[in-house]
């Protein structure tokens, strides 16, 4: 697989890069984080067509090292905000697309495993993507540093 430089994107003027973003860049442009699932960990929520989305990321040294924006499965303790529209760049991919959405650089990961139908990965600058489907839509875009 080719390396792709992958990154999340707000229509709201930030693009969450791995080893690149910085917390209080986040911060200033989508509104005070929660520290949710757990320690270490900073989010936000926003309402979708498909229901509540969570936007998670972390941070070690002030850079990101990992984000997830995916479809909550149960309730979110955050309050939602105007996170603006969110896609995998480069290639735009939203929460709902179906797999053909994705660049080609994805390849097979995993099969019908206990919560996704299908996840999808591709290798990404300093790290990697992963894109998780359930009934055939991505319900969780994941960046992870190396």
């Amino acid at each position: 697989m080719s390396e792709t430089s992958f990154s999340l994107t707000s229509d709201r003027g930030i693009a969450l890069r791995l080893h690149e973003s910085r917390f209080f860049e986040a911060e200033r442009v989508l509104g005070l984080s929660m520290p949710y699932p757990f320690a270490g960990w900073a989010s936000w929520c926003a309402r979708r067509e498909q229901g509540t989305a969570v936007l998670s990321a972390c941070f070690s040294g002030g850079t990101l090292r990992a984000v997830e924006w995916y479809l909550a499965r149960a309730p979110a303790p955050l309050p939602p905000l105007d996170l603006g529209e969110i896609t995998l760049g480069p290639a735009g991919v939203r929460l709902g697309d179906g797999a053909e959405a994705l660049p080609p650089s994805f390849t097979a990961f995993a099969e019908q495993g206990p919560v996704y139908d299908r996840t999808l990965c591709a290798n990404a600058d300093g790290g990697v993507a992963f894109c998780m489907l359930l009934d055939g839509r991505i319900v969780r875009i994941a960046l992870y540093a190396s």
